[in-house]
């Protein structure tokens, strides 16, 4: 999937980027919220919750960006600190979301053997 469809989602993004290198540290982390309403006062009128944030996972991908995501919003990792404890989360949602996972995979065997039996 390509976040970065045309020369206004490439504006979007630079404007995005120019805007956390100025969020450094938990301090200054900005609401998703509050990211889309400015980039609509400034016309990006196709700005929203789902573009933000995939154009944050494209910057982080693909333009190097340390970008820490917690309750206080985004902003930019300032020390070693920042880093792990953005690392340990992802790492503990990755295990959340591979337990949930698992669990569908069984409900799904459980019921082809189920449909197997009734044959």
């Amino acid at each position: 999937m390509t976040i970065i469809e045309n020369s206004s989602d490439h504006r979007m993004a630079e404007r995005i980027a120019a805007g956390l290198r100025r969020c450094i540290g938990v301090k200054k982390a900005i609401k998703c919220r509050q990211m889309v309403d400015k980039l609509k006062a400034e016309g990006f009128q196709n700005a929203s919750d789902t573009k933000v944030r995939d154009i944050i996972r494209h910057l982080r991908r693909h333009q190097g960006m340390f970008i820490c995501a917690d309750t206080h919003g985004f902003y930019m990792a300032v020390t070693r600190d920042d880093r792990r404890h953005q690392i340990n989360s992802m790492k503990s949602r990755i295990k959340e979301m591979n337990e949930t996972l698992q669990a569908f995979l069984n409900i799904e065997e459980n019921d082809r053997r189920q449909a197997e039996m009734d044959i």
